[in-house]
């Protein structure tokens, strides 16, 4: 809805639009045309801006505005009509400033920082840094001399980084757009990143474009449509292919600096709905994504991207433990280890946990191998280990509730003590 105003008033602005008395009353009112895009329904947006295209070409009177609003929602239609199926297994609403922390990549995928963080200052640019896998390459956004958000790249080579240069491809140089949120695939070419120019759906849409290693530039960037992008602002497109996971944030129906960030399993082939034969308020409802659950339509990949997530996430505290982070007891306390603890019970409640944890992390594991042997079992073998499978299920479901409330109850404990 942002990007419809913004769109209004660069028109209203214009030469062609110049303020006096008769083209003041001239001007039009697209308020149900806003509204009409704002709900999808770019349709009867289309219809109405063609009625008053018709009347005002008859009477002479400017089109320009209108035509420009038609551009936009034609190619909005154009986006739902190509809505992409996925599956989303998770979803948390976060401040937009914390939206980095509460994403989960293992290291293998790279790494993503908040750019206050990497300088050590306040930034309310929200710019974002990605570094590769190997820990030698940066993508960044920064203010270039006309103040718009620009990509960068900086190499390590030796121990020095190199010049930051700006991504050639991405922006025309007479773009006025912000470009920020970058983030690559670990093949060293495949490149998302967020940007409200021209071509996005409203506020900023995610993009997709590939490195040319003959020409040294990045092919023309494709808006990488709905469910993704939406009229609202849509930031980030994050994946993890070790775990075939991934994450996007969006400020849809979200109050001011307050974002949703979604989990969703990856597919190597993009599955579009069929909006001509089929329900057409049921892809509305997915290019709104209004529906967390109807997504799930198989439930068994489901419970398998949960495991997978919530056993990253395990894996990444265990990292930051050994690396002098560890235990959260409240926003300005971390321990290190059991020696921390103040109160005895706590220390005992910490030390069974950490045995819990350990053995969900075994049974984790067995149930993602014999679900790997599973698919290419034969039917008799399938039958023994359907058993198996669905009692670890159990297990491992039974100790993540068990680890959970374990955390709450040590933390409430030793606070509790630390506080009497």
């Amino acid at each position: 809805m942002k990007k419809y105003f913004l769109i209004l008033s660069i028109i209203l602005a214009s030469p062609f639009c110049e303020l006096n008395a008769q083209k003041a009353k001239d001007a039009p009112s697209y308020d149900e045309v806003l509204d009409s895009m704002a709900a999808y329904n770019f349709e009867a947006a289309i219809e109405l801006l063609e009625e008053d295209i018709n009347k005002r070409t008859k009477r002479k009177k400017p089109t320009e505005e209108a035509e420009n609003l038609l551009n936009l929602a034609h190619r909005n239609l154009g986006k739902l009509l190509a809505t992409e199926r996925i599956v989303i297994i998770d979803s948390i609403i976060v401040d937009k400033k914390d939206v980095l922390k509460h994403i989960h990549l293992s290291t293998e995928s790279g790494n993503l920082q908040a750019m206050r963080e990497v300088l050590n200052k306040p930034d309310t640019t929200d710019c974002v840094m990605f570094r590769n896998q190997l820990d030698n390459q940066a993508i960044f956004a920064q203010q270039d001399a006309n103040g718009r958000l620009t990509l960068y790249k900086s190499e390590l080579i030796g121990k020095e980084w190199t010049k930051p240069t700006p991504l050639k491809g991405i922006a025309e140089e007479e773009s006025l757009a912000d470009y920020n949120y970058p983030f690559m695939l670990t093949d060293g070419a495949t490149l998302y990143y967020a940007a409200n120019d021209e071509e996005s759906l409203g506020g900023y849409d995610i993009y997709m474009t590939r490195y040319n290693a003959d020409d040294q530039e990045f092919l023309v960037p494709e808006n990488i449509g709905m469910p993704f992008n939406s009229p609202a602002n849509d930031y980030l497109y994050v994946i993890d292919e070790v775990n075939n996971l991934g994450w996007f944030a969006t400020d849809r129906r979200q109050p001011e600096d307050t974002v949703c960030i979604y989990v969703f399993v990856p597919s190597e082939r993009r599955t579009k709905y069929n909006y001509e034969g089929g329900d057409t308020a049921a892809i509305h409802n997915a290019a709104k994504l209004l529906s967390i659950k109807e997504t799930q339509t198989d439930l068994e990949e489901v419970r398998a991207a949960r495991q997978r997530l919530t056993l990253l996430a395990y894996d990444i505290r265990d990292k930051k433990q050994q690396t002098g982070k560890s235990f959260v007891i409240d926003d300005l306390t971390d321990y290190y280890s059991e020696s921390d603890f103040q109160s005895p019970e706590a220390r005992t409640l910490y030390l069974r946990w950490l045995e819990t944890k350990r053995s969900y992390t075994e049974d984790a594991a067995r149930l993602d191998n014999l679900r790997s042997r599973y698919h290419q079992a034969s039917k008799q073998d399938k039958e023994k280990m359907k058993n198996q499978i669905l009692d670890l299920e159990n297990t491992v479901l039974s100790a993540e509730k068990s680890i959970i409330s374990m955390e709450i109850e040590i933390r409430n404990t030793e606070i509790k003590y630390l506080t009497r």
